[in-house]
């Protein structure tokens, strides 16, 4: 015979089991959601990857699209409970024991919270607890009528969401389930926000490895830029020592082909006074012949047009050497780098950029020990400095102030701090005053169109700030010059 599940109402029939919950219940109640809360936290940590997260908290906003499975071996009070959670507005699943429960479980059946009870045939409350929490992400509240032989702290270690004592108020349904799947809910938001949060640290570690690729790729470009700006000055380098090289070569070879017919001829008079005196018309022939070669002329010229070539090949093997100096292989690595002779090398390449404008001048410590760096960049910041130091004096003589400037580079070692020195000086225009904050960032510049990129800085501070953990620094003054200095750390900083 159908049974007709019983209603709720406002006041209910109390036996003596009953009038005895309210005060247990008020005795225990501040226990009950501590324990549940430093439980929930301990739970969350464990079923967090269980949960569909986006998707889980959106349908969890709305009461209509839960779900609760009812299990109870009473079919009374099966139907009572289905009855109140379809009255508070929540979609429903009933089963009779542990194993239809675990079937509608298994069976992909998309619920939110198990109302089970504890005493059941077959497998218990607590078994069907113990696989719920093992293999399924729904929260689990507990009921029974056995006041006495379950305590809240056993059923709550265990991994129950809550517990209810029978009978069961709709007030006291509607509050727990409602904490429940607010607590499932945050749940389900908190995995969505770190699901968020590792897909935003892949794309961010992404972009960051787009971006270092894209600065190395700049750093390249800027060092070709640099290489190529200078090609005219160097090549007018090379040109000029090899101009006189080949003068000199060519005026030697043709001094050479002269003496040669004297030498020829005075080993024909000698052959020809063994046998028998020489001639005045023969001694007047060797005198023609060497007028006419301008020997004595070819004597005094010839040491100097070889000593000029000399020091022609000299000089364009010295800017070959500083080229390669500047420009060699495997810079990218910090190893431990000679600065004084990378200052040689770089003022000798960007000769071409300063030669007409400044005079140079060089103090370089020669106690400075060696500095562990990048030395292909450190090489491109101070090609930077001495550029920028040339175009400060070519702008300060375009306003007619003077003829040549003078540019000082000079090196130090600070023992104090473990720190070498370099520090480069112009008597050029110095930087505006509204320039100044910002002479470091990307693509600023205060040089006229076609003239600066506005890279030159901001890539020496990327170099020396970011990837040597040094520091670069200037003084200047409107009109009489610049001072920069870079500080870098002999010994590598981590």
């Amino acid at each position: 015979m159908r049974v007709r599940p019983a209603r709720f109402s406002g006041e209910r029939k109390r036996g003596a089991a009953s009038e005895a919950i309210p005060s247990l219940r008020a005795s225990a109640f501040s226990a009950i959601m501590l324990s549940a809360k430093r439980l929930n936290l301990r739970r969350a940590k464990t079923r967090q990857s269980a949960f569909p997260a986006r998707e889980d908290s959106q349908r969890m906003e709305r009461t209509e699209e839960c779900t609760i499975l009812v299990v109870d071996d009473d079919e009374g009070m099966r139907f009572h409970l289905i009855e109140s959670v379809t009255h508070l507005g929540y979609k429903y699943l009933a089963a009779r024991d542990g194993e239809e429960a675990l079937a509608r479980l298994r069976g992909g059946a998309p619920v939110d919270v198990v109302l089970c009870d504890i005493k059941m045939p077959g497998i218990s409350g607590l078994d069907l607890l113990e696989v719920v929490r093992a293999e399924h992400s729904a929260d689990v509240i507990m009921m029974t009528g056995y006041v006495e032989e379950y305590a809240y702290d056993r059923i709550l270690e265990l991994g129950a969401s809550d517990f209810l004592h029978k009978p069961i108020t709709m007030n006291e349904l509607r509050v727990r389930l409602k904490r429940v799947l607010r607590e499932r809910w945050l749940l389900a938001c908190r995995e969505a926000a770190r699901r968020d949060l590792e897909e935003a640290a892949k794309r961010l570690k992404t972009s960051y490895e787009e971006l270092r690729q894209a600065h190395e790729e700049l750093l390249r470009a800027r060092k070709l830029q640099s290489i190529g700006q200078l090609a005219a000055g160097i090549a007018h380098e090379i040109n000029t020592p090899m101009q006189y090289v080949s003068n000199n070569t060519e005026y030697v070879a043709g001094a050479f082909s002269g003496l040669a017919q004297v030498f020829a001829f005075q080993r024909g008079l000698l052959e020809k006074a063994r046998l028998a005196p020489l001639s005045e018309k023969d001694i007047g022939d060797l005198q023609t012949l060497e007028e006419e070669h301008d020997v004595e002329f070819a004597l005094e010229e010839i040491p100097g047009a070889l000593a000029q070539t000399l020091e022609g090949v000299a000089r364009v093997s010295n800017i070959v050497h500083s080229i390669k100096q500047f420009a060699h292989p495997g810079t990218d690595k910090k190893a431990p780098a000679d600065l004084n002779q990378a200052i040689e090398s770089t003022i000798t390449v960007a000769r071409g950029e300063w030669k007409h404008t400044a005079a140079m001048e060089t103090d370089l410590d020669p106690g400075l020990p060696p500095v562990v760096c990048a030395q292909g960049e450190i090489n491109q910041v101070i090609l930077n400095m001495i550029v920028n130091a040339a175009h400060a004096i070519a702008d300060k003589n375009s306003q007619g102030k003077r003829a040549m400037g003078l540019i000082r580079v000079s090196t130090r070692y600070l023992p104090e701090t473990g720190e070498a020195e370099i520090r480069v000086t112009d008597d050029g225009a110095g930087i505006p005053e509204e320039a100044r904050a910002r002479i470091f960032d990307p693509f600023f510049t205060t040089k006229g169109v076609g003239v600066g990129t506005g890279q030159g800085l901001a890539i020496a501070h990327t170099i020396v700030v970011e990837k040597h953990r040094g520091t670069i620094d200037f003084e200047t003054r409107t009109g009489d010059g610049t001072t920069f200095f870079i500080r870098l750390p002999v010994e590598e900083r981590v």
